[in-house]
């Protein structure tokens, strides 16, 4: 890991880390569907036709891929990839009744609106991911209807695989209850046996002490790049970016780096097995921290929490985090600091300010010669836009975790 000061280098790696785990996983054996829908040869075919309740997932196919298909003894259909279907329906046959007259239980069940869920199966391994698509903590009771023997939680923001306690309902089904953070994903596994190396199921202490981490805080700002910083600043209070009388701070795009320093007296430190989590609050929009020269994996998602119980010493600890925000803001600033530096046309079927050339200072990179900082080939931001919240905006703050 490279820790260089641009949004690619510090959140890019850890966010395709995410989507690789979770790709990984989505391509292994093959999609779950109970249903398969004969959609016809019409065009234009989008394979939307034809809908299944909650609960249940469905595929499409045309008749040349349906006579594919093979039958099995039980009246179910396997394609050439190994996807089992056991209902052939037409888009307009009454589904509901159909799933019921074959007694087909729902493959997933949940007590909370806006969750996704998908279902794959790799040979003995059923594997569900569940998705919290709402922006707020929550607990969501599921239940699975191709359970195994042991049932495992794959996190795909950590790698780890943890174990998971699923009680057996009465039906052969898997109840788990998932302690969902906002926006967070999860692969719930059930396999033959364990996997060889998971971890303890996760749990969570409560809260015995909490402190803030109140500052001051020493900040430099350097942008995507730049050898230097742009300018440094000291932030008696965490302060959002945009509301600074410095242009240079309220128009920033890049990572600036947060200084600080806490202190921790003996009896602050967790009882045996006890943690320590430092919470950032709110960031706009990225983080990585480090303390007393310990970096922790970057946060790019909500919350913006971590353990640093191995980190943290009796006595001063040193605190940075760096931060990160999005383009938007230096390219408003621009647009409202200084003179066009490249000609415009919109006479394009999108009707977007695209750029009719790539300017010469661009092409040999050179500074601009009206001053601004940034270069984009589509004007997508004007003076007239709001500037997007940016940097750390807190409040910060340390909790003490008793053991679980």
């Amino acid at each position: 890991f490279e820790r260089t000061q641009t949004w690619w280098s510090n959140a890019f790696p850890a966010y395709v880390a995410y989507l690789t785990r979770a790709q990984y996983l989505l391509q292994r054996g093959t999609f779950v569907a109970d249903v398969l829908f004969d959609v016809g040869d019409a065009a234009p075919n989008f394979g939307t036709a034809g809908e299944v309740p909650d609960g249940w997932r469905a595929d499409h196919a045309t008749p040349a891929a349906i006579a594919t298909l093979k039958r099995t003894g039980s009246g179910a259909f396997i394609s050439r990839s190994g996807t089992f279907y056991r209902l052939l329906l037409k888009p307009d046959d009454d589904v509901r009744a159909a799933l019921a007259a074959k007694g087909i239980a729902p493959d997933f069940r949940c007590d909370a609106e806006d969750v996704a869920w998908i279902h794959r199966r790799d040979g003995n391994d059923e594997i569900y991911f569940v998705a919290n698509s709402r922006e707020a903590a929550r607990t969501i009771r599921c239940s699975f209807r191709d359970a195994t023997d042991v049932a495992e939680l794959w996190l795909p923001e950590t790698g780890e695989i943890r174990a998971a306690s699923a009680v057996r309902a009465a039906d052969g089904r898997a109840e788990l209850a998932l302690e969902m953070s906002p926006a967070e994903s999860v692969f719930v596994v059930f396999r033959r046996r364990p996997t060889e190396g998971a971890l303890p199921e996760r749990r969570t202490g409560a809260v015995v002490a909490e402190r803030a981490v109140s500052g001051p805080w020493q900040v430099a700002f350097r942008a995507p790049g730049a050898a230097a910083d742009v300018c440094r600043a000291r932030f008696d209070a965490l302060t959002d970016w945009t509301q600074h009388a410095n242009p240079e701070i309220r128009y920033f795009s890049g990572t600036a780096v947060y200084a600080t320093a806490f202190r921790l007296s003996a009896e602050d430190m967790p009882g045996a097995d006890g943690r320590i989590e430092l919470d950032l609050g709110d960031v706009r929009d990225i983080a990585e921290v480090a303390v007393n020269g310990r970096y922790f994996p970057v946060l790019w998602k909500t919350p913006f929490v971590l353990d640093v119980t191995d980190a943290a010493t009796v006595g001063d600890n040193a605190l940075e985090v760096k931060v990160t925000n999005r383009w938007p803001n230096r390219l408003i600033g621009d647009e409202r600091l200084f003179a066009p530096d490249a000609d415009w046309r919109a006479d394009n079927p999108w009707k977007l300010p695209l750029v009719t050339s790539i300017p010469d200072w661009v092409a040999k990179g050179l500074p601009s010669p009206t001053g601004r900082r940034a270069f984009a080939a589509t004007r997508f931001w004007t003076a007239q836009d709001a500037l997007l919240p940016s940097g750390l905006l807190g409040p910060v703050c340390l909790k003490v975790r008793k053991a679980p």
